[in-house]
């Protein structure tokens, strides 16, 4: 059975989960299709082979002959036009494509062998994984001296991590993603504040940090530093830092929601609508979260 990845690297992460929960139902090994990792609208300088993985990683771009490329995307235009006969597509190509981006009610349809596509967006499969004896944890391939000594002062300073999502979600082509304001981040760390206390200092990290920091001036309490990582460490080594604090403020991102959840003792708080102007996603926040009100830039 294999997993089609695809998009940034907390994409590619959710859809790594959805297979290893597949896999294990089946009990079938998995292997991770990288072919698709330049799609999607986030390129965050890392992909999922910056972790350690037992997985066989292949690219079925490459490996697939053209014609059958063309005929694969012929069948699936016709499902998607007409769905009544998505069952029937997915049966002759042997590829299964979730089609919302959260839960997929269609899970128990999977057979050995397929392909499997779509975004897995929902902590389920994720929690049913890590709950499982054998799941030794997400680990960094080769983490950086950077990585390590950043670790090592989180560990001693009990930071909150606080993300702010920027870069592609500026663009107009993705303005219904919404970007939250530094209203939003003022008020969730105040909810962090009220439970921890103020002695705690505020991590930032941004994908776009300099005008982050212009942009939050005066709308966080306490000592706050803005994390930047040098050029050459890929951004897995920030998202595993943001997962080592006390609490996390998270922004609308997939790679925040990942610092989060790989921080099971940690303080969370999420912006309670997660897309601007699009449905949100199935079970994609944990009840046990803080939730704060989406405040739009």
């Amino acid at each position: 059975m294999t997993i089609q990845l695809v998009g940034g690297l907390g994409n590619q992460l959710f859809g790594y989960f959805a297979g290893k929960f597949v896999s294990q139902k089946l009990g079938v090994p998995l292997r991770l299709d990288m072919s698709q990792f330049d799609k999607g609208i986030t390129a965050h300088g890392s992909d999922l082979r910056d972790f350690k993985l037992d997985e066989k990683i292949v690219n079925l771009r490459q490996e697939t002959r053209f014609p059958v490329l063309v005929w694969q995307n012929v069948l699936n235009l016709i499902a998607n036009k007409v769905p009544v006969t998505r069952n029937q597509v997915e049966r002759v190509l042997n590829i299964h494509t979730a089609q919302p981006i959260g839960v997929d009610p269609r899970l128990g349809a999977i057979k050995p062998g397929m392909l499997i596509r779509g975004y897995y967006q929902t902590f389920r499969y994720v929690w049913a994984v890590v709950q499982e004896p054998e799941f030794s944890g997400l680990h960094l391939r080769n983490p950086s001296t950077w990585f390590k000594d950043m670790k090592h002062e989180a560990a001693a300073a009990a930071p909150i991590m606080l993300h702010v999502r920027r870069g592609d979600y500026a663009k107009p082509a993705n303005a219904n993603f919404g970007m939250l304001s530094a209203a939003y981040y003022e008020r969730a760390l105040a909810q962090v504040r009220a439970k921890l206390g103020s002695t705690n200092p505020v991590w930032v990290f941004s994908d776009e940090l300099q005008a982050v920091r212009e942009e939050l001036a005066g709308h966080l309490s306490g000592v706050v530093r803005f994390v930047e990582p040098p050029s050459e460490v890929p951004a897995a080594e920030s998202l595993m830092l943001m997962a080592s604090g006390a609490a996390n403020v998270i922004s609308n991102s997939t790679f925040s929601w990942w610092s989060a959840i790989l921080n099971p003792e940690s303080i969370v708080v999420a912006p309670t609508k997660w897309f601007k102007a699009m449905e949100d996603p199935e079970d994609l926040i944990p009840g046990n979260w803080l939730r704060e009100e989406s405040v739009w830039k």
